[in-house]
């Protein structure tokens, strides 16, 4: 399917003459108030940015992100990065499955990697001791109607794991984290904590389209992935009658308050501690990927220095050892362990006294 140039053949003096996806698309103002079209092409090799300069109106309608336009036009330079200057595009349609390979970059291999990631995934939610726990966290990655997304959606739009398979990968590193801070603090219910990373954004399932038309469905946008996944989980328990309903109360609890704080989207704040814990394990895993991802996409100067990132609102210093970080999205190995006879949840539900405060409001605390 793929004709015409490569974006890695996009070089001042060449006419770009080629079929390329649509990556990203806004429509601007130039500083005297003309309008123009930011687009962002790509394909296997890549990525360039372009303009539409001339009948904006005219070319801007025929296209959207994630679809394969035909483009003609020409390449300058513009603060130090290639732009092409597009003359004429025609609309080929949008990217489906069968051209994949050609238009994203390491598509096979990062598919592959999402399946073993997803066996990875199943393997450690068949420790949850809880039969009926287990079996509820099983039917969402088991779940046919939601299988292949599971291996392609990202995490996010920009900010962290925004790639393909980007919301598994993610969803495996928060498991991990969880197993681990179980071994650090035996207190935990590594049952409910396991089973709260494994299910807390499946909500972007549904509210995330596929990265390469990275954007939000009309669900994500009016409703959020907090809402949808409680929903989603709602439906579920419903189908899995053996979860005891307080069991099933911590859970949904925990998927409504994983932001953490109320200015961050979060209807309340953690209130059990492994609702905080899933909160800072999620909120780490996060962090960590957008730092990562800076580095290698910037690199660093002389200094050590990257340039500033206005998502993170910060220039990040990785002078210490710049190739270093080049292995820091590998996540290592899982770490097992055995449970303790004390937890606070466990406490809770074996009929302990639960927090005697109101159930919140507006002003949660």
């Amino acid at each position: 399917m793929k004709r015409g140039m490569w974006v890695k053949e996009v070089a001042i003096g060449r006419k770009v003459d080629g079929l390329f996806l649509v990556k990203e698309k806004k429509l601007l103002q130039g500083r005297t108030g003309r309008p123009y079209v930011m687009i962002r092409l790509a394909d296997k090799t890549g990525e360039v940015e372009a303009r539409i300069w001339d009948r904006v109106e005219e070319l801007q309608e025929r296209f959207q992100v994630g679809d394969l336009i035909s483009v003609s036009g020409d390449v300058s330079e513009y603060q130090g990065s290639l732009q092409v200057k597009i003359q004429e595009l025609e609309n080929r349609g949008p990217l489906i499955e069968e051209w994949l390979e050609e238009f994203l970059p390491d598509y096979l291999s990062q598919r592959e990697a999402s399946e073993r990631r997803m066996g990875e995934l199943r393997r450690l939610v068949m420790e949850i001791r809880d039969e009926e726990l287990r079996g509820l966290v099983l039917e969402f990655l088991e779940d046919p109607e939601l299988s292949n997304k599971w291996l392609i959606v990202p995490a996010a739009k920009r900010l962290h794991h925004a790639r393909l398979g980007g919301l598994l990968e993610h969803t495996l590193s928060v498991v991990k984290l969880a197993m681990l801070a179980c071994d650090h603090y035996p207190g935990l219910d590594k049952d409910i904590l396991v089973a709260g990373a494994a299910l807390h954004d499946i909500g972007k399932l549904h509210e995330l389209k596929e990265p390469w038309k990275p954007d939000y469905t009309t669900e994500g946008r009016l409703l959020g992935h907090l809402i949808i996944g409680l929903e989603m989980l709602d439906r579920a328990l419903e189908r899995h009658p053996g979860v005891s309903p307080l069991k099933a109360l911590v859970l949904k609890h925990m998927l409504a308050s994983h932001h953490g704080e109320l200015e961050f989207g979060s209807p309340k704040r953690p209130k059990v501690l492994e609702a905080l814990v899933l909160y800072m394990l999620d909120d780490l895993d996060a962090k960590v990927d957008g730092f990562v991802s800076h580095l290698r996409s910037e690199g660093v100067s002389g200094d050590g220095w990257t340039g500033y990132n206005p998502i993170l609102e910060r220039h990040i210093f990785g002078g210490l050892s710049p190739a270093r970080y080049s292995r820091l999205g590998e996540k290592g190995d899982q770490v097992r362990d055995e449970d303790s006879a004390y937890s606070p949840l466990g406490t809770l539900l074996g009929g302990g006294e639960e927090d005697s405060g109101d159930p919140g409001s507006a002003t949660d605390t």
